[in-house]
């Protein structure tokens, strides 16, 4: 049996971490609320294009966390804001606003203003597009990808051919105004169990010590890499970072997103979407 060298296997990981950051970025897109002026406001969070289905419809919207959607459920400066989007695209970015049917999963707004330290959970929402193919007619939403949560595999806790990695925010601005964005690889993550709330969450090491802000609601990924393939799993949604010196990310985690937020998020569908559309 041949042993790769130092730099077959540099060129190995090289591939598949530009197959995960691929695979991200098919589904990424960042966040922003806006009152309708001329120009975008930068993003300040962002989401995955997901979908899934009930009975014979289809379900499109946005995973993203809870927080970075509360001006879109709550209002804005006391006016209803609309949903700004972008991403990369075809090597470009683009970008688009379009007003939304529902949003599932957001807390009363008190709720986003506890003193605790570890943030609010169940930090999670959905921003719902449209079903069956009914989607807004712009190409950042028509050209895109939408993750099938339907067929998602949860993978083991501990393996080492997993690799983990979500897409950060936390970047200088470009010319455009847009967040210099980029995929960040993970590893290292153990689950916890928040007693007050009573759910469970992944904990993230980060060994930049550097702030992801912008990358809230950016899904938290996991990959298990075998002969030069990966096999994604979407697994959390990062909701905080550790305010002191960024030594880890939190995201929500995998049981509460498909065991609780999930078949909730479908009961709301079917009556809120396709109940009222029938």
């Amino acid at each position: 049996m041949d042993t790769l060298t130092e730099n077959e296997l540099e060129e190995l990981r090289e591939k598949l971490f530009n197959k995960i950051e691929a695979h991200v970025l098919k589904y990424h897109v960042s966040l922003g609320s806006y009152l309708g002026s001329l120009e975008l406001d930068p993003p300040i969070g962002s989401g995955t294009f997901v979908k899934f289905s009930i009975a014979s419809h289809v379900i499109y919207g946005i995973l993203t966390a809870a927080h970075v959607v509360r001006d879109l459920k709550f209002g804005l400066l006391g006016q209803p804001a609309f949903v700004g989007l972008s991403k990369l695209q075809n090597g470009d970015t683009i970008a688009c606003s379009v007003s939304f049917s529902y949003i599932y999963g957001c807390v009363e707004i008190e709720g986003f203003y506890s003193k605790s330290n570890n943030g609010y959970r169940p930090d999670i929402a959905f921003i719902a597009l449209g079903t069956d193919g009914r989607l807004p007619d712009h190409k950042l939403i028509t050209e895109s990808s939408f993750y099938d949560l339907d067929t998602n595999t949860d993978l083991v806790m501990y393996d080492p051919q997993i690799v983990s990695a979500f897409y950060r925010g936390a970047a200088p601005k470009r010319p455009d105004g847009l967040l210099d964005t980029a995929v960040c690889i993970g590893g290292g993550e153990t689950l916890r169990f928040d007693d007050k709330a009573q759910l469970q969450y992944w904990e993230i090491p980060n060994d930049t010590n550097k702030s992801i802000a912008g990358g809230s609601g950016a899904c938290f990924w996991r990959f298990y890499c075998e002969k030069g393939q990966i096999n994604p799993s979407l697994e959390g949604v990062i909701i905080s970072e550790e305010a002191t010196n960024y030594s880890y990310f939190e995201a929500m985690s995998t049981s509460y997103l498909y065991e609780t937020f999930l078949p909730g998020l479908k009961d709301f569908c079917a009556k809120e979407l396709i109940g009222k559309n029938s």
